[in-house]
C-alpha cells in the first residue's frame, strides 16, 4: 500500500438495488495490446533463460514477491505511514474514520495472496531449468527490509520476524535452483523518506541489518548468496527519474558503504562462513566507486587481521539504449556519457574482478518492453556476455523504464 488509495464513494445505500446487474467491462484495445506485449515479452526472457540456463537465470521483483506489509493491522500500517510521511494524510484519516481503510487492506491483502499463485506458475514454465534466481523487490516492497522484518517493541529492542508467506516463496524457488542471490535493502522508513535507504549509519541500525541477514539464513539456510544494497552508487539526486524513488539514497560515499560491508560481512561470515555475499550491484557502469569500496573493505579487512574472504561477488547493472554503443556511465554519483560498448565494459569489470579476486556477474540486463527492438537487444546483451563465460540476470523487461 506505498499509496493509500481511496475506492470511488458509493451511492447511498437506499440508491443500491440489490438485483443490480453489473455490465461487462471491455478493456480498450490498448491495453489488450499492452497485456499481450508483456506476455510476450516474459515469455521471450523464459525463453533466453531455458536456452541457456548455466549463464542466464532471472531476477523476480514486486510482480511476483509478495509485499507482507498488506498482511499487518490496520494499526501498524497507520503508524508505517505516520513514520515515513511524518503526518496522516487528510485522506488516509478520513479512510480510517470511515472505515474504508480495513477494505483497503482486505483488497491488497487478496492481491498479495494471489501473486503466490503466479509466482508458482511462472516458475514452473522454467520446466525445472532455472538455476541462477535474484530476488529484487525495489525498496520499501521488499519483506526483508528493516522496514518489513524489524517488529520494535517500546523498550526499543527489536524482533526480526520475516513473514511466512516470503519464506514460502523462497523455499519453493530453492528447490530448483542452485544459484539464489537476496538483495537485502537498507530501506527503513522510521527515518523518514529523505534518508529512508541510506547505508545505515549508527551502531543500532547495523546492528539490526545483520540481525536481519542472520534470520534470513536461519530461515532458509546458508546455500545462498546476500547482496548487501543495491545500485548504492546513485542517490535520489543523481537523475531526475530517482528523485522520488524511495529505494535510492540522499546521497553517495564509498568509504562510508565499504565501512558499512566490512562490519556486516565480518559480523555473517563469523557466524556463516559459507554463506556466499555480494557488492550492492553497480548502477550502469562505475569502475571507479566499485575500486575505491573494494579497496576499503581490504584496507580495513588489513587493520583488523581479518583473512577471511568477506567480498565473494561484485555486480554490475549496465542498462543502456543499445549493447553495440557507448552508454550513460556513473561518475561522482552523477551520470555522463560513455564511449565504452557493453563488451568493453565487460572487459574492464573483469579486470576489475581478477585484481580483487572476486567473481563477477551482471546483476540486471534487460530494455524496455516499449522498445520495438526489446528481444533482439536482450538477445545480443545475454549473448554478449555468456560468450565471455559472465553469468545474466535478466530484469523484467516491464519494470525497466
Amino acid at each position: 500500500m506505498e499509496n493509500f488509495e481511496m475506492p470511488p464513494q458509493q451511492n447511498n445505500p437506499e440508491e443500491i438495488r440489490p438485483a443490480a446487474v453489473k455490465k461487462e467491462i471491455v478493456k480498450p484495445s490498448l491495453e489488450i495490446a499492452n497485456e499481450q506485449r508483456e506476455k510476450e515479452c516474459r515469455q521471450h526472457e523464459r525463453d533466453l533463460v531455458v536456452k541457456n540456463p548455466e549463464l542466464v537465470g532471472i531476477n523476480f521483483d514486486h510482480d511476483y514477491i509478495v509485499d507482507t506489509r498488506s498482511f499487518w493491522p490496520q494499526e501498524r500500517y497507520i503508524q508505517y505511514l505516520q513514520e515515513r510521511d511524518g503526518q496522516i494524510s487528510d485522506e488516509v484519516r478520513s479512510a480510517v474514520e470511515s472505515g474504508r481503510a480495513q477494505k483497503i487492506l482486505s483488497d491488497k491483502r487478496e492481491k498479495e495472496v494471489n501473486k503466490r499463485s503466479s509466482f508458482n506458475e511462472y516458475l514452473s514454465s522454467f520446466e525445472g531449468k532455472l538455476q541462477h534466481a535474484r530476488i529484487h523487490p525495489a525498496g520499501e516492497l521488499s519483506p526483508i527490509t528493516p522496514s518489513q522484518a524489524l517488529e520494535i517493541k517500546p523498550d526499543g529492542t527489536f524482533d526480526v520476524v520475516i513473514a511466512p508467506e516470503f519464506i514460502d516463496q523462497i523455499k519453493k524457488l530453492q528447490e530448483q535452483v542452485s544459484d539464489l542471490t537476496l538483495v537485502v535493502q537498507f530501506y527503513d522508513h522510521r527515518r523518514g523518506k529523505e534518508k529512508s535507504s541510506d547505508v545505515p549509519e549508527t551502531q543500532e541500525q547495523v546492528e539490526q541489518y545483520i540481525a536481519i541477514c542472520e534470520k534470513i539464513i536461519e530461515s532458509i539456510g546458508d546455500s545462498v548468496q546476500l547482496e548487501i544494497g543495491n545500485e548504492t552508487n546513485i542517490s535520489r539526486s543523481t537523475g531526475a527519474m530517482f528523485a522520488d524513488k524511495l529505494q535510492h539514497a540522499s546521497h553517495v560515499n564509498s568509504a562510508e558503504y565499504g565501512k558499512f560491508f566490512f562490519e556486516v560481512a565480518k559480523k555473517i561470515k563469523e557466524k556463516s562462513p559459507t554463506v556466499r555475499l555480494s557488492i550492492a550491484g553497480v548502477a550502469c557502469f562505475d569502475p571507479t566507486y566499485l575500486r575505491e569500496v573494494l579497496t576499503e573493505v581490504g584496507r580495513l579487512q588489513t587493520e583488523s587481521g581479518n583473512d577471511t574472504t568477506l567480498v565473494d561477488t561484485i555486480s554490475f547493472h549496465p542498462y543502456r539504449e543499445n549493447p553495440e554503443s557507448g552508454s550513460v556511465e556513473v561518475k561522482n554519483s552523477n551520470f555522463t556519457v560513455g564511449e565504452l560498448d557493453y563488451e568493453r565494459q565487460m572487459e574492464e569489470m573483469q579486470k576489475i574482478a581478477s585484481e580483487f579476486g572476486v567473481k563477477l556477474n551482471v546483476g540486471e540486463i534487460n530494455f524496455p518492453f516499449s522498445d520495438p527492438e526489446q528481444k533482439a537487444k536482450l538477445e545480443q546483451a545475454v549473448s554478449l556476455t555468456a560468450k565471455r563465460g559472465i553469468e545474466s540476470l535478466i530484469y523484467p523487461g516491464v519494470n525497466v523504464h
